[in-house]
């Protein structure tokens, strides 16, 4: 841990009446929050957008911080890290987020929607390790018709560690028309969630003391 990065961690935004204390340091590839962890500046055409204090959904900005992706100018994904106890992910906060985030789910055929419960990542995804011990994240998705192969309308996916809750939500775009998107779809775009959460996990740094 440099001087320079517990430097940058403590800078005060300048605006008229003052401004909170940032919780992000910029670095060369990202910017990283206070807890130690990364936000990456890409993944895929997901770009960094913004990092700020409070959060997009729960709006406790003592508490929380976010990094936001965006693809096209729209947002696609989130980097949540808060200060919270008990579960990391619970099946009424996945299912507040169509209306916390505003999701546009796009023209879409009649069918059902698949919403997964809350439960630990499946075992074909690689071992997620924060600072050498390995981590149990969960997730949650929502999934729309029709379902060959399904059209995400969002996915979380989170763990704890020292006492901070990290939160990965994406958000991919609708198609642009009913049945699905056309020609060969990245699968990154599905996958972003478990990405940021990796890549998160695996460019964690301890704070300075």
């Amino acid at each position: 841990m440099t001087a320079e990065w517990v430097l940058a961690a403590g800078l005060i935004l300048q605006s008229v009446g003052g401004a909170p204390v940032t919780a992000f340091a910029p670095e060369a590839d990202g910017v990283r929050h206070v807890s130690g962890f990364f936000c990456p500046a890409a993944v895929g055409e997901a770009k960094l957008a913004k990092s700020e204090n409070g959060s997009p959904i729960d709006g406790d900005a003592d508490n929380s911080a976010f990094c936001e992706y965006q693809e096209d100018g729209q947002r696609v994904g989130y980097l949540l890290f808060s200060r919270t106890s008990g579960p990391v992910l619970t099946d009424a906060w996945c299912k507040r987020l169509p209306a916390s985030l505003r999701l546009q789910q796009g023209p879409r055929l009649p069918g059902v929607s698949k919403y997964e419960e809350v439960e630990p990542i499946s075992g074909s995804w690689p071992s997620v390790r924060v600072d050498g011990s390995e981590v149990q994240p969960v997730a949650c998705t929502l999934a729309r018709a029709p379902f060959t192969p399904g059209i995400i309308v969002y996915s979380a996916t989170a763990f704890q560690h020292q006492g901070w809750t990290v939160r990965a939500i994406n958000t991919p775009l609708p198609p642009p028309c009913c049945n699905g998107y056309p020609g060969v779809r990245l699968i990154v775009k599905d996958l972003l969630g478990l990405v940021l959460i990796s890549q998160t996990a695996e460019r964690f740094r301890r704070p300075a003391t």
